[in-house]
């Protein structure tokens, strides 16, 4: 997880978030970094996917969230864990990369949950 400072051009040098991925555990210093207008987050659909099955197998355990394999995938953004952990970190993302229809849905859903409607 890299950040380039607001206002700064992409030669100059970028500072990590400790070196640390978009995690569980970094997701509350990133919206820290975003509320002080420090950094903008980008999210990718792959990293969307990752966080929701990092938080289903903190939640349950990772043999339960093994049984969100690619057939079933569509379901895992949609689990009431995961969609917690969207309705809190989708206002903090300026920039939504990448992603599938399935995976739009479950943003949009998130949105509305959490009173963005």
């Amino acid at each position: 997880f890299v950040r380039l400072p607001n206002g700064s051009s992409h030669n100059e040098k970028t500072a990590s978030l400790d070196d640390e991925t978009l995690s569980m555990g970094t997701i509350s210093k990133a919206k820290k970094l975003v509320a002080d207008r420090r950094a903008a987050l980008c999210l990718s659909g792959e990293t969307l996917d990752q966080l929701g099955l990092s938080a289903l197998e903190s939640q349950v355990g990772a043999e339960s969230a093994s049984r969100f394999d690619s057939k079933n995938e569509g379901q895992l953004l949609f689990h009431p864990t995961v969609q917690s952990l969207l309705k809190e970190l989708v206002p903090s993302i300026a920039v939504f990369a990448r992603h599938a229809p399935r995976q739009k849905e479950a943003i949009i859903a998130a949105f509305n949950v959490g009173g963005h409607n």
